[in-house]
């Protein structure tokens, strides 16, 4: 019998659904923080919308996330896998900030910076891959 553990099964669940809906993370992400940072002198109306709210589960999840992996990196004898995990989920947002040609992409119509739909994949995939050698036992 296999055991399966909850945490590493939850965010490798959380990387399957965010990589179908990446395009509108990262839409939010550069759109939304200066509309925050910008402080009109009247009434702001913020439109809470379901994007808008997948988009803040992202954020506490990846926060979350990055809490666990620095948590196997130091205090378990799985250093490496969780380095690994780090690393790879930072490589898309550095791609992204970066404006790295050929692993991202612009949109013409509003100038948000995307990373290509093959790029976000297989940095997904490999992150799955080691999200599930943790949730099905193979590590730990």
């Amino acid at each position: 019998m296999v055991d399966v553990y909850a945490i590493p099964l939850f965010f490798l669940i959380m990387e399957l659904v965010f990589l179908f809906h990446y395009r509108k993370l990262y839409y939010y992400m550069q759109v939304l923080p200066p509309l925050w940072k910008r402080r009109p002198k009247g009434v702001r109306l913020i439109i809470i919308s379901k994007d808008v709210l997948l988009f803040l589960l992202y954020y506490v999840v990846r926060l979350l996330y990055m809490i666990y992996c620095t948590y196997i990196v130091l205090f378990t004898p799985y250093w490496q896998p969780g380095c690994m995990l780090l690393f790879i989920s930072s490589l898309t947002q550095l791609a992204v900030t970066f404006r790295i040609s050929g692993i991202t992409q612009v949109d013409p119509q509003s100038g948000v910076v995307y990373p290509t739909r093959l790029f976000q994949s297989f940095m997904s995939g490999l992150a799955v891959f080691i999200l599930s050698n943790f949730a099905f036992g193979a590590l730990g």
